[in-house]
């Protein structure tokens, strides 16, 4: 506030029809006070008194303000079961707008923007957020059927007790994945990428206790680069338990490299017992909150130069 400047007034609550009958209860039932009520309600003492001296003088306003609350309750109730209706069928609520529209087309429901935000907030229980994009094909049914044979089968090893490693991949094409800081005031929020020169691709086995079997080489994932991985993962395994086999099942993805031919015949002559996940099971990858925890910082902090030599 400039010197010499009116402090602004902070804004007042309009009064709902249940706080004016919550008003009157508390004036003339409970006995409170005037000023009480006012700072409660963050209104005036002369709209408190405004509110009671018409129920003084008019004794069916109260009756009317208890009307016009049910009715509104019963409003509410009746929008909550649209959208709830509209949930069901996966309707494409998309902005405040557009579900306004919808109400009063396909429901010959009239309700303001205001009303509608409240109910879908706490009736509903719905929130606003950003969209994720996927596969057009994601949810096909032959893929939804996939995964539910993939999550059955995964529940059957997990009733065994299985020891179970995730295997996946990813580039590394920087040193720096942060994405938010803060700036000062004035300043820029500009800051310089070091790329790394050729890629770098990690190969991560993690399996349920956080044990990290890691790779990492500057190739392309391929059947080859996957047999060496594969090799040295069931030598470690061989040398940390004899008969690992038993009790242990490694899970992948359907990358087009993991469900060749040549890298079918590598699970073959290693004896690897393998479990492909669904199309698109990405819940079912614990690498990849590896990958996202690994991603979410500097890995270069000392800004080492990187790149071939």
């Amino acid at each position: 506030m400039h010197p010499g400047g009116r402090r602004k007034a902070s804004a007042r609550n309009r009064l709902s029809v249940g706080d004016k009958i919550e008003i009157v209860h508390q004036i003339l039932i409970s006995k409170e006070s005037t000023k009480d009520v006012a700072m409660e309600h963050r209104v005036s003492r002369h709209v408190i008194s405004s509110i009671v001296n018409r129920v003084r003088q008019n004794h069916r306003f109260l009756d009317e303000l208890v009307s016009e609350r049910n009715q509104h309750t019963e409003k509410r109730r009746r929008v909550a079961a649209c959208i709830q209706e509209m949930n069901s069928r996966d309707a494409f609520l998309d902005s405040l707008a557009s579900t306004q529209r919808m109400l009063s087309k396909d429901y010959n429901e009239e309700v303001k923007t205001p009303l509608i935000r409240s109910i879908m907030r706490k009736e509903a229980r719905m929130r606003y957020r950003k969209i994720k994009r996927c596969s057009i094909h994601i949810n096909s049914q032959k893929n939804l059927v996939l995964r539910q044979q993939f999550a059955m089968k995964l529940l059957e090893l997990m009733k065994k007790k299985t020891h179970f490693i995730n295997v996946d991949e990813t580039w590394l094409g920087m040193s720096d994945f942060r994405r938010q800081k803060w700036r000062a005031h004035g300043t820029t929020n500009s800051v310089p990428q070091l790329q790394i020169a050729p890629r770098i691709s990690m190969i991560v086995g993690l399996d349920q206790s956080g044990k990290v079997y890691l790779s990492l080489q500057q190739s392309t994932s391929n059947s080859k680069v996957m047999e060496i991985f594969f090799r040295q993962l069931a030598g470690k395994l061989e040398r940390e338990k004899k008969n690992w086999r038993k009790d242990t099942v490694i899970i992948i993805d359907n990358a087009p490299y993991h469900s060749s031919t040549a890298c079918l015949k590598i699970f073959e002559d290693l004896d690897l017992p393998i479990l492909f996940t669904g199309p698109h099971s990405y819940d079912a990858a614990p690498c990849e909150l590896f990958f996202a925890a690994f991603k979410s910082r500097d890995i270069n902090p000392r800004h080492v130069k990187m790149g071939k030599r």
